[in-house]
């Protein structure tokens, strides 16, 4: 008896066949992408959090004694006008 991935795997074309395998490259490098930004994130300080209102994932950091909590897309950007800052 066939499985259900065997029997989608009969029932698709090779174009679709190309085409799955090319989305889930590109699944796959968008986590690699989201866990590098976590890592940079990381690095300069901040703090992923869900202790925050609404029980968002968040990332959390005082800069000069206020907390920050944004998402991941914001803090990379505050972080590059931190570094623009300081230059």
């Amino acid at each position: 008896m066939k499985t259900e991935e065997q029997e989608y795997q009969d029932s698709v074309t090779e174009d679709q066949k190309v085409k799955d395998k090319l989305f889930d490259e590109m699944k796959a490098k968008e986590d690699d992408l989201e866990f590098f930004k976590a890592g940079v994130l990381t690095q300069c300080g901040w703090v992923r959090s869900c202790n925050c209102p609404g029980s968002f994932w968040l990332w959390v950091k005082t800069i000069k004694g206020e907390a920050i909590s944004t998402n991941t897309a914001m803090a990379l950007q505050i972080e590059a006008n931190i570094i623009e800052y300081k230059n």
